[in-house]
């Protein structure tokens, strides 16, 4: 009997707590029913491989090109190269008129020669008749002063007179004297000799200058090309009358391509050495070639657009590929991929909202409720921009276009119509 009336008490009890709950859940979905939900458009969450451009267009260049000038004035008696010829390097490509250069120069060396000559002969000239005075003198002056010692010992024991003292005397002063005229006249012939040597020699090296002279000016008759490349211009005819700042030709080597172009202050931070960018032009294919930025300018400068003027920094692109058909001064399209990465979060940009304060914050939908999420941003794509934050997952529904209006918590219903049960 008192287990039947405590099953009794328990299902009671069982009764007034599912009424409770039932009463509950009428009272919010009445409460949820009565409050007004906000029409917001959504989208879900993708991962997407994403990659950060900019846009802009630039001018073709050759990466070497060289306005060649004469080295001298004068008539350029032939030209032989036309536009768009190939060169070498130290091809020629024009001769001015050398006929009396060459003359001068036939004329210079026969003088050299014989100036050489002349030289030689200096050199081979022959002293020895002097050296065989000296040695002869030498020999008497040896004998007088023998003689005169011998003659002094007779004198001092009185065998001879003093006039015999006397002559044997002078005979070796003459002697003494006639040696040392001998050997004055060598070393004035030595001295004499070795001048006429030196002077030689310093006109022989006078008239090899003058003649090298010659030969720089003669190689300055020829116009070389100083790269490999093409001849894109040609400025001046046969016959002509040019100078050292007359323009002859623009040598351009086309098989290595540049493009120049300006990057606004505002994207000039993106760019770095050594990205990759893709480069058209209209006006020869529709081909897409690669290139790498290869150069940034140290400086900005102020360029003119078509929205007027407007602060930028030149950089510099290489083309990697070869055989391209570009043109120096044409227009480029170029694309430079500034970042990039695989499998990232991506949303749309308009489902960013931006606060007073800076903060980038993205509404998602959970359980028709608006909930807000501070985020990091990533790469900025053409269309929508990467989240790095790990509160934003693949496929969540999140709110398009949010506004000051968009609070956290509060109920919305899709652009569709539904709200999410």
């Amino acid at each position: 009997m008192a287990k039947s009336k405590k099953k009794k008490i328990f299902i009671v009890l069982g009764v007034i707590v599912l009424v409770a709950v039932i009463s509950v859940a009428i009272f919010m979905g009445n409460r949820e029913k009565a409050e007004k939900a906000t029409f917001v458009s959504a989208t879900n969450v993708e991962i997407l491989d994403l990659k950060s451009t900019v846009f802009t267009s630039g001018r073709i260049i050759a990466k070497k090109t060289r306005t060649i000038t004469p080295n001298t004035s004068g008539k350029l008696i032939v030209i032989l190269v036309e536009e768009g010829d190939s060169v070498v390097y130290g091809q020629v490509l024009a001769k001015f008129d050398s006929s009396d250069i060459h003359k001068s120069i036939e004329s210079t060396v026969i003088q050299l020669n014989i100036e050489r000559e002349r030289l030689n002969q200096l050199l081979n000239k022959d002293a020895t008749h002097l050296e065989i005075a000296i040695k002869n003198a030498e020999n008497f002056y040896e004998d007088a002063k023998k003689n005169y010692e011998d003659k002094k010992k007779l004198f001092n024991i009185g065998l001879i007179s003093k006039q015999e003292l006397n002559s044997a005397k002078s005979t070796l002063t003459r002697a003494s004297n006639d040696l040392l005229l001998t050997k004055l006249n060598y070393d004035n012939f030595r001295a004499d000799l070795d001048s006429q040597i030196r002077i030689q020699r310093l006109s022989i090296n006078l008239i090899t200058s003058n003649l090298e002279n010659m030969k720089g000016e003669l190689s300055d008759l020829e116009i070389l090309s100083p790269i490999d490349g093409v001849i894109t211009k040609r400025f001046v005819e046969e016959l002509a009358i040019v100078n050292q700042a007359t323009a002859i030709f623009l040598v351009e080597d086309l098989e290595n391509i540049q493009v120049v172009t300006h990057i606004s202050e505002f994207d000039i931070r993106n760019i770095k050495i050594g990205q990759t960018v893709k480069i058209t032009s209209d006006a020869v294919s529709d081909d897409e070639y690669i290139g790498k930025v290869s150069h940034i300018a140290s400086r900005a400068e102020t360029v003119n657009t078509a929205q007027g003027q407007e602060t930028a920094v030149e950089i510099t692109i290489d083309l990697q590929s070869k055989g391209v058909l570009f043109k120096p001064n044409l227009t480029a399209q170029i694309e430079i991929v500034t970042d990039s990465e695989e499998n990232v979060i991506a949303v749309p940009y308009e489902a960013i909202f931006v606060d007073k304060d800076g903060n980038n914050i993205v509404f998602t939908v959970i359980d028709n409720r608006a909930v807000a999420h501070y985020v990091e941003t990533g790469i900025e794509g053409d269309l929508v921009i990467q989240i790095k934050s790990k509160t934003i997952s693949d496929g969540d529904l999140i709110i398009l276009n949010p506004t000051e209006d968009t609070k956290e918590g509060m109920l919305v219903r899709t652009i569709e119509g539904k709200i999410n049960d």
